[in-house]
């Protein structure tokens, strides 16, 4: 989103938001593109939404935060928003977790999607090391279907440099993400 194309609030929905660190980087980025961010943090954690509440505070970001079992409930969130960031904990913590944790991916993905209105922004991470990047695609696939909506991904990302991964250590690919817009 550029100024030039947007005005108004960019609303964000950083969901397993932690201290949130997603929330407040994008909305960081908005604010110093001369926009209005408003970012809602969901984490099931208290002291996690605490912390993120903090930060945003810090950098001068309007937020709300959502005390959620973002897994198990569903997410009375509404459906406006501008980009929705998707980042959950590992959810297949071994292989015979996988279709499980496969499932959870799936509903919150789903919501995360339902929460963006059309041409919103969505990122999808994983740091599962049983679901592999394919897998994570596929995942998003199912999503479109059961939507009856296209996504386009327009970025796809792993672990930051200094998160180094060896042939030797599969185990240390474990971070992957796509980044979608919402057709």
């Amino acid at each position: 989103m550029k100024n030039k194309d947007y005005t108004g609030t960019v609303k964000v929905l950083d969901a397993f938001s932690y201290c949130g660190q997603w929330g407040v980087g994008l909305g960081e980025h908005f604010v110093s593109q001369k926009l209005s961010a408003d970012v809602t943090f969901a984490d099931s954690s208290k002291a996690a939404l605490e912390a993120a509440a903090l930060n945003a505070k810090r950098y001068g970001i309007k937020a709300t935060c959502i005390d959620l079992d973002l897994v198990e409930n569903d997410w009375p969130i509404g459906e406006d928003f501008d980009v929705a960031v998707v980042d959950p904990p590992a959810l297949i913590k071994s292989k015979k977790h996988y279709f499980a944790g496969r499932r959870a991916y799936l509903k919150v993905f789903l919501r995360g999607l339902t929460a963006l209105k059309p041409g919103g922004i969505l990122v999808a991470s994983s740091c599962s090391f049983h679901m592999s990047r394919e897998d994570l695609r596929e995942v998003l696939l199912e999503c479109m279907q059961i939507q009856s909506i296209e996504i386009k991904i327009i970025h796809e990302f792993a672990g930051p440099a200094d998160h180094f991964r060896s042939p030797q250590f599969p185990e240390g690919d474990y971070l992957k993400g796509f980044v979608c817009l919402k057709l």
